[in-house]
């Protein structure tokens, strides 16, 4: 039969959003398909834990799969030397135009080869990404706003769930806040919270 609920109707909001969300957990269809496409290449490429942090951390930059993979085919790993920088930086500002990013990523686009290379010296200094992104959420959250470039709220927000989802459950951390105080940081959710509780 035809739904006839109007979830547009304050009353009905509550089932409107747990049958949304709902839907996104059972068919993994939140935006970016990450929850489809990290552990698809995964397998495919038989990436190991390492491997698989490096993607979710080049996707948090991008926060686009299709171009995370252009660069992860070039670049499979850290970066170990400034030569290896300057190779990756030539690279990026050549095919700058085929490299798109999601659209709440494009302004930070330009910053990614100095995030590239931010990101290795911090494998260097930790001895593995493992080693970077092990922790509970308020440990790692600061760590990725401050030792990373380019990472604002979203993105690392996002960022760390690309981790969460590239761990595949050898990484584990509980978030622990959405962050409500944050005024200024919080004020799609919190508008979110507001509708959704009229």
């Amino acid at each position: 039969g035809v739904c006839m609920t109007d979830y547009r109707l304050k009353e009905n909001r509550r089932e409107a959003f747990l049958k949304f969300y709902e839907f996104h957990l059972k068919y993994r269809a939140h935006p970016g398909a990450v929850y489809q496409l990290i552990p698809y290449f995964a397998k495919k490429y038989k990436w190991n834990l390492e491997q698989r942090l490096w993607a979710a951390s080049i996707n948090g930059m991008t926060q686009y799969f299709p171009t995370t993979i252009a660069i992860i085919e070039r670049f499979p790993e850290p970066l170990k030397t400034d030569e290896e920088w300057h190779t990756f930086n030539a690279w990026f500002n050549k095919h700058w135009h085929n490299l798109p990013f999601d659209s709440d990523r494009k302004w930070q686009k330009v910053e990614c080869p100095k995030a590239v290379g931010v990101l290795s010296k911090k494998v260097q200094e930790y001895g593995s990404l493992k080693n970077f992104y092990t922790g509970d959420f308020a440990t790692l959250w600061k760590r990725v706003r401050e030792e990373l470039h380019s990472l604002g709220r979203l993105g690392a927000w996002s960022g760390l769930e690309f981790i969460k989802i590239a761990a595949a459950g050898e990484l584990d951390f509980e978030y622990n806040t959405l962050m409500l105080r944050d005024v200024s940081g919080s004020k799609s959710h919190r508008n979110g919270l507001c509708i959704l509780l009229g």
